[in-house]
């Protein structure tokens, strides 16, 4: 099933670089299908966290960035967020934003899902990584597809 159409994507790629204008931190999105073999036997976190640490999206400044990673066949999702985001936002904001996706997902509202899920992830890196004058756009916007 194609949960997120390209107009979905491309909606969310839009609202990634509309929330980074807001943040020195920085928002990936990873939409995955099927696994390789070799992850078969992986879970959801070990899958999400190999994909972060592919994506070098611990290398941002002041360690600001936030996957979210979304498996379409498990029906499942995971947000990482690295640790100079974490130590300041806390387990429970991530929480909060995993309920309220899991509920959109439920009630088939993927792209609405998705689009408040990336705000609310925007907000959090606004309050606490607020825009230096040069802000630099660390990572693409473009989404992770596999």
């Amino acid at each position: 099933m194609d949960y997120f159409k390209k107009e979905v994507l491309k909606a969310a790629e839009a609202e990634i670089a509309r929330q980074e204008l807001l943040t020195d931190g920085e928002i990936r999105v990873a939409i995955i299908g099927q696994d390789k073999k070799k992850d078969k036997d992986k879970t959801l976190y070990q899958l999400a966290l190999g994909l972060f640490y592919k994506l070098e999206m611990q290398n941002t400044i002041g360690r600001s960035a936030v996957l979210l990673y979304i498996h379409t066949v498990r029906r499942q999702f995971q947000i990482i967020a690295d640790e100079g985001v974490h130590s300041k936002v806390g387990q429970s904001a991530w929480d909060e934003i995993a309920n309220d996706l899991k509920e959109a997902f439920q009630y088939g509202h993927y792209q609405n899902g998705l689009l408040s899920s990336i705000q609310k992830i925007g907000s959090l890196l606004a309050t606490h990584f607020p825009p230096k004058s040069e802000n630099k756009n660390e990572l693409t916007n473009e989404i992770f597809e596999n």
